[in-house]
């Protein structure tokens, strides 16, 4: 209970309506602590709080994915846009733009938040924090490139969750481009080991399917059509490899 106490302690001290908070923090629970402690931007003490009384920690993902957008001026009203890497890329994230031995807001909330990543997600858990933050930014816009660490552990560790997060966000061409590469990476291990890869052949369908409707429809040839066009090629071809590895 010391975590709990020292939360409600904490919330008293820090709070402007310090009569307010203390009369509602004897009786404060560690479910109501956790959003409250992330509200006074004590990330540290609102995971130790969850630690602590079994909560998983969703909210702690969350909060903190929203606060590294709104920083760096990514949700709607949060202001100009700070911390970005080029005019020409305004939706690249400060995560992957700014030196990480920076000192600003900006960086040291992504920083933050990659680090517990690495620390409280994994495979016992299918990476579920990892796509929580993936859908957070794109549920966002989904204009916003996702944070190189973020996108690299989904593609080695659980590329099938981060293909359906693209597809949900009607992300084709990074969809193709994915699952083009594990196609393509299956059928390598297979050749090398004689091991067959679980894929997700049932997805691969249904982006096939998107890709093909997407070129029916649009009409003005687009080059973005035509770069769809050539991943569906690829991805028909990278699938035609794998069975017949497979058969051999």
């Amino acid at each position: 209970q010391y975590q709990l106490v020292a939360a409600r302690l904490q919330l008293c001290e820090r709070s402007r309506s310090h009569a307010d908070v203390e009369a509602s923090a004897v009786v404060l629970s560690p479910e109501d602590a956790v959003p409250l402690l992330l509200q006074q931007g004590r990330v540290d003490d609102a995971v130790s709080v969850a630690l602590q009384h079994g909560l998983r920690l969703h909210a702690v993902f969350q909060w903190l994915a929203n606060l590294c957008l709104a920083r760096q001026g990514l949700l709607p009203g949060s202001g100009v846009r700070v911390g970005l890497a080029t005019q020409a890329d305004p939706f690249a994230l400060a995560v992957d733009a700014i030196d990480e031995a920076s000192g600003d807001p900006v960086t040291a909330s992504w920083r933050l938040l990659m680090s517990l990543l690495r620390r409280y997600d994994g495979q016992e858990v299918n990476y579920e924090y990892h796509r929580l933050v993936c859908d957070t930014i794109l549920s966002t816009d989904t204009r916003i490139r996702l944070p190189t660490q973020l996108a690299a552990a989904l593609t080695r560790h659980y590329p099938a969750a981060l293909l359906r997060s693209y597809m949900k966000h009607n992300l084709l061409q990074s969809a193709a481009f994915l699952a083009v590469s594990m196609v393509r990476r299956a059928g390598a291990q297979l050749e090398a080991t004689q091991r067959q890869q679980c894929l997700p052949f049932n997805q691969f369908d249904i982006l096939l399917k998107a890709l093909a409707a997407y070129e029916q429809h649009d009409y003005n040839e687009s080059e973005y059509t035509s770069t769809l066009h050539d991943h569906r090629v690829q991805l028909v071809e990278a699938l035609n490899w794998y069975f017949d590895t497979v058969q051999v």
